[in-house]
């Protein structure tokens, strides 16, 4: 009855005339209800069942982030028994034995596509807490998976108009998986997420990864694993080729183990930012995205130490910065101020957006809104200042306004964080790319950029001739030892050379500037080439076997190679020359030798800077190079940032808040598991990074706002005739647009 009915034109009729809609079926209704339901095709339209009752409940639970209970909610429950009479209407605890299920479906796909992985996978870690007091340890990988199990109640000291209520700590690892499959396609899913026990030591989450390759069947298929820089990511690496060593594979973790880009470029920023609050001698444990410009201002005036002080240093600016943006929001009484004061600048009203500690590209974000909305800021302060009606109270505003030197150092600054900012958005945004091919290209933007700054910081034109010169100065003196540190750390992982290599825009053409040695190309090329050799041509491995037979039946010798000849003397000699085993061994390794392969052919081919995709090009091209290929898939699948596992987290973070504490880790498992699985279908879920859960709670929410391209490429062009650092740096700014891979290497 099922299959007659998906086909009968008279039932679908009977059902689109009960639904209230006209026409035939192809009709712009029906195709509404197609796209709701998630129906590509009549077969999809099936007759609801109690199970595909449970599921459509559960998707929209999941992904709304609704509790369990909205199961039960008494019109919701009304509406369900109204459109289907017959079907009890599923209970709380129905709907969440059903994600159960689903959560093990879901897992049990995963391992059987897995198991027929010919290629390399790859991991990414990293730990998190939630606003609600929980913490999680995500791991992404070009192919991962989540995995954990800790769970404790902490008392939480509430506010005096709250009830006390209890904050479930919860440690998990998330583990998402990167890989690239046979049509060249990058995939990204996330294999679990599973609360830990105990302390998150090194040693005990490498046990917890070490099960995970164990359960899905990927240990000797594990390639790299990315990390942030905190010690126990550095055990657990340690301790788990140590595990895997005991099973015979061989995995060198100095080798294999990624620091992730984004956030040693986080630490970098954040040392810079740091060391001009320095100057003020605040104290190391406040963060500088605490400080009010009050507090800022205090600190100068208390520790001038000699008369060459600039007390309107970068931290004040920050400070007054952060303190107007925070006063906007503060109240819907200034909101209204200064959407007033927006308006007669015929400019859109929109909000400063705060700085906060784990996103130091807020700060940039900060300061570009800031100089932008700089004539309505004054005239907000200015409005403020009037409206006050003593002198107590205009005290306080009088300290946020910013004078015409602090703007021009705001605007300095700006430009400086200009390169930082692009590298960090494009290792953020490596959903379709891994952008392991840019890593060395980001550290020679980087040192190019400071070098350049540092230069006319010394001079005595330009920005040299500013009062804020030295204490920036000494703060990118700072920032570059960081930049070192980490930078030195690239010589072990081999795969940002062979990334790059195998980008056919790129290729070697990194090597050519000057800051790399006249033999960096070849030493990283023979290196690849050798790589590939041992590990991925086969026409090497056809080779050793055809003289394997030989040096081991020296004295048979092929017929084909004797020739005749009158003289018994002269056959003697030929036939002793051909069957010399060692002769023979000469001539065959010579000619294995000029033995052209995969990687020999492909970089002899130019390299192509208008190449839109990397691994699109190998997806029209693998053919023609199918040892090499295979090499292609197993590096650039690798991730350069843990941005991803971070994407998870942040969708967890509006799952795991604290009106919902009473979730078992189990059910936070699995939901993310049935969430993940949502993304794939016709509802994907957003989880923007600049959502964050440290972000102040101001009475007036944010107000995002679109900065005009006219007013970016006019202050641009200001700059520029000003002589500030520009060229490439200027290039950078208008980011919004066009291919993101255009303006990669030049």
């Amino acid at each position: 009855m099922t299959r007659h009915l998906l086909h009968c034109i008279i039932y679908k009729e009977e059902l689109r005339r009960q639904a209230g809609y006209e026409g035939n079926a192809t009709s712009q209704g029906m195709t509404l209800i197609d796209n709701l339901m998630g129906w590509s095709s009549a077969r999809d339209r099936q007759v609801m069942n109690r199970d595909r009752l449970k599921e459509r409940i559960l998707r929209i639970i999941i992904a709304g982030n609704l509790s369990f209970s909205f199961a039960e909610n008494p019109e919701f429950v009304d509406l369900l028994n109204d459109a289907y009479p017959d079907m009890p209407a599923p209970t709380r605890k129905t709907v969440v034995d059903f994600l159960h299920a689903k959560a093990t479906l879901t897992k049990a796909e995963l391992r059987e596509l897995l198991s027929k992985l010919d290629s390399k996978v790859s991991l990414t870690l990293d730990v998190w807490t939630t606003r609600s007091g929980l913490a999680f340890l995500g791991t992404t990988s070009p192919w991962a998976s989540f995995v954990g199990d800790f769970h404790c109640n902490v008392k939480v000291k509430p506010d005096a108009a709250d009830p006390p209520f209890h904050v479930t700590m919860l440690i998990c690892v998330g583990v998402t998986i990167h890989f690239i499959d046979e049509n060249f396609r990058l995939q990204q899913e996330l294999l679990g997420f599973v609360p830990l026990t105990g302390h998150h030591t090194g040693e005990y989450m490498a046990e917890v990864v070490y099960d995970l390759l164990e359960e899905y069947g990927i240990k000797e298929k594990l390639f790299c694993i990315t990390t942030d820089n905190a010690s126990n990511n550095i055990a657990l690496v340690k301790e788990l080729s140590y595990l895997l060593a005991n099973d015979g594979i061989s995995w060198d973790y100095k080798t294999h183990h990624i620091p992730c880009l984004a956030h040693i470029i986080n630490l970098v920023v954040q040392k810079f930012l740091k060391v001009l609050v320095k100057d003020l001698d605040v104290e190391d444990d406040l963060a500088f995205d605490d400080l009010t410009a009050a507090d800022i201002q205090a600190a100068a005036e208390t520790t001038i130490v000699d008369n060459e002080f600039d007390p309107a240093s970068f931290g004040v600016i920050l400070g007054k910065i952060r303190s107007i943006a925070k006063s906007i929001r503060g109240s819907s009484l200034r909101w209204e101020i200064f959407q007033q004061a927006c308006k007669s600048y015929d400019m859109e009203p929109m909000t400063i957006p705060l700085d906060i500690t784990v996103r130091w590209n807020s700060a940039y974000r900060m300061l570009l809104q800031a100089l932008y909305l700089r004539r309505p800021i004054h005239r907000y302060v200015d409005d403020c200042i009037a409206k006050a009606s003593s002198d107590r109270l205009k005290r306080p505003w009088m300290e946020m306004q910013l004078s015409n030197a602090e703007w021009e150092q705001a605007e300095v600054l700006l430009m400086f964080l200009l390169p930082f900012k692009r590298c960090t958005a494009r290792f953020e945004c490596n959903s379709e790319y891994t952008e392991i091919d840019y890593v060395f290209f980001a550290y020679n933007t980087m040192y190019d950029h400071i070098d350049d700054v540092k230069a006319k910081l010394e001079s005595n034109t330009g920005i040299g001739t500013l009062p804020c010169a030295k204490y920036m100065l000494k703060a990118i003196g700072e920032m570059e030892v960081v930049l070192k540190k980490y930078y030195e750390k690239t010589v072990f992982p081999t795969v940002y050379a062979d990334g790059m290599i195998l980008n056919p825009r790129t290729k070697l053409i990194i090597f050519e500037d000057p800051s790399w040695e006249d033999t960096s190309a070849e030493e990283y090329s023979n290196a690849c080439r050798r790589r590939f050799v041992e590990m991925y041509d086969t026409t090497n491995a056809t080779s050793a076997s055809t003289v394997s037979p030989s040096t081991a039946s020296p004295s048979i010798a092929s017929p084909s190679i004797v020739s005749p000849s009158t003289s018994a003397a002269r056959n003697h000699k030929r036939i002793a020359s051909h069957i010399d085993p060692e002769y023979r061994q000469v001539l065959l390794s010579r000619s294995s030798k000029r033995r052209r392969n995969d990687y020999d052919r492909f970089i002899e081919i130019p390299n192509d800077p208008d190449i839109a995709s990397g691994i699109g090009w190998w997806r029209d091209h693998w053919l023609q190079y199918r040892d090499l290929a295979l090499m292609a898939r197993d590096v650039l699948a690798v991730p350069a940032s843990g941005c991803a596992v971070e994407r998870q987290f942040s969708i967890s973070g509006r799952m795991t808040v604290w009106q919902r504490n009473r979730l078992s880790p189990r059910v936070i498992s699995d939901a993310m598991i049935f969430k993940a699985a949502l993304a794939h279908t016709r509802c994907p879920l957003r989880a923007e990074l600049d959502n964050v859960d440290d972000v102040d709670q101001l009475p007036v929410d944010e107000k995002e706002g679109s900065i005009p391209d006219e007013w970016i490429n006019g202050w641009w062009t200001k700059q520029l005739e000003r002589g500030l650092p520009g060229g490439k740096v200027a290039d950078m700014f208008n980011d919004g647009g066009g291919d993101v891979e255009e303006d990669l290497y030049g």
